[in-house]
């Protein structure tokens, strides 16, 4: 999630798996001046996020727009189509588009 222009991620474990996406969309985000930080979150929290992302290989860095029927998000566009540019010109050059 990003939350007060910081990419918020929970701690990797034994729920949540060290996945490459997750590990580039880290790294993208330092790049582009987007600070980190991994903790953990409350599913209130998430509800409040600026802009609540799913990223996985094949969608990359999508954003979602409702969390059980309730609208999420919308509040940061900018962060978001940052870190999408960012991941798809990686992704390219990544496979020599």
């Amino acid at each position: 999630m990003i939350k007060d222009g910081v990419l918020c991620t929970p701690p990797r474990d034994n729920l949540i798996l060290p996945g490459i996406t997750l590990k580039h969309l880290l790294m993208l985000a330092e790049k582009n001046g987007i600070p980190t930080k991994e903790a953990p979150f409350m599913m209130d929290e998430l509800m409040e996020a600026d802009e609540v992302i799913v990223s996985s290989s094949g969608g990359l860095c999508t954003r979602a727009v409702e969390i059980d029927g309730k609208p999420v998000g919308k509040k940061a566009p900018e962060l978001i189509k940052t870190l999408q540019d960012a991941y798809t010109a990686y992704f390219a050059q990544d496979v020599g588009l």
